[in-house]
């Protein structure tokens, strides 16, 4: 009621926005001062104006009503996030985790769209080269917020059929992949001279198990999936994981909040943790 009189200028024109009449206009306005203990009108030559008191209580009533439109985008937001959410991850769990299950995602938030940016490198979302990250690390850096998605095994592998006995030559990351936890690994248990040839992507290094040029340490959710590869059955190599590491989602404290940002982590987590129970 304040609020349309401050705008109207008049109890007449109050009345008329509000479909009500001038009678009433004053009597809800004369209750407002009684239960704030000041008048918020007075009558001044004939007409009703506003008072210090009330231009106060309007300015925070409109205030207030701004506050709530905000809140009412907000909350709409968070029911039906819309727009394009640019997610980056190493291809080999954009291809073998993420596409798979993105049905889902376009089922429950159709105005959501995923750019899906395949990388090895940690794109800067500092910078906004992405707006959300999966890693296979803690994310760490100023304004960087992750959350734990998964435990991911690595285990050695061989082409299938040669298995059961320990490979002559293994296969591993070009620098500076080297220190990455797998090539760690096995940089720990094989020497340099029976490494037989690098490649700075995982599905390099299955192409090149897969064509019995070595064994290597390749993530269990990709490398048992495919037919041609087999786990390592001779210890300390196998046949069990070797170790894991920890898959997190990465956002900047800039984008976590946008209702569509939040929908796209809360669809991996679910992702996750439905792969890797």
């Amino acid at each position: 009621m304040l609020a349309v009189f401050a705008r109207e200028g008049s109890t007449a024109a109050a009345a008329r926005a509000l479909a009500s009449d001038e009678t009433t206009v004053v009597r809800r306005l004369r209750r407002l001062g009684k239960a704030l203990g000041a008048d918020v009108v007075a009558k001044v030559d004939r007409r009703y104006q506003l008072t210090a008191a009330g231009r106060q209580a309007a300015r925070h009533v409109g205030d207030m009503a701004l506050a709530a439109q905000a809140l009412g985008g907000e909350v709409a937001g968070l029911e039906h996030p819309a727009g394009v959410v640019r997610l980056t991850a190493l291809r080999a769990i954009v291809d073998g985790i993420v596409i798979p299950r993105y049905a889902e995602l376009r089922e429950r938030f159709p105005g959501i769209s995923i750019d899906f940016l395949a990388d090895a490198r940690n794109l800067d979302l500092a910078r906004g080269e992405a707006d959300v990250a999966v890693r296979l690390a803690l994310p760490t850096g100023p304004d960087i917020f992750g959350r734990k998605l998964a435990d991911i095994s690595f285990a050695a592998y061989a082409r299938a059929g040669a298995e059961d006995r320990c490979p002559l030559h293994w296969l591993t990351y070009t620098e500076p992949l080297g220190v990455l936890p797998e090539a760690q690994w096995l940089a720990a248990h094989v020497p340099r001279q029976h490494v037989a040839a690098r490649s700075n992507s995982i599905e390099g290094l299955a192409g090149l198990v897969a064509g019995g040029h070595g064994g290597a340490v390749l993530p269990c959710f990709l490398a048992d999936a495919q037919a041609s590869l087999a786990r390592v059955t001779a210890p300390p190599f196998g046949p069990g994981p070797c170790l894991t590491r920890e898959a997190w989602t990465a956002v900047h404290e800039s984008q976590r909040r946008v209702p569509a940002v939040r929908a796209v982590i809360d669809w991996l987590v679910s992702v996750f943790s439905t792969r890797f129970k």
